[in-house]
């Protein structure tokens, strides 16, 4: 792997690994979640798909308007979280 190629991957990783942080603390703020693994999967989700729609923007280009895409993800992921803490406080 090229130096720069390496050295953008690791930046990647960085700006990832601060996003995942950033999300997991809005998350905990948030939602009332059962456990830190349920926060990390709800985490990893966010962080997942908001990179999956980067990629599919690099792959469709200006077919792929990613500004939609992010406004349909900023819905989905915070109702998701609600539905699950939701879920959680009625099996308890």
């Amino acid at each position: 792997m090229a130096v720069g190629r390496t050295k953008g991957r690791t930046v990647l990783l960085q700006v990832c690994d601060i996003a995942r942080q950033w999300i997991a603390k809005l998350i905990v703020h948030l939602f009332p979640l059962p456990g830190s693994q349920t926060v990390r999967v709800l985490t990893a989700y966010a962080v997942a798909g908001a990179g999956g729609l980067v990629v599919e923007r690099g792959a469709g280009g200006d077919a792929v308007y990613l500004a939609a895409l992010f406004d349909v993800h900023k819905r989905l992921v915070p109702d998701g979280g609600a539905r699950w803490a939701a879920r959680s406080s009625e099996q308890h």
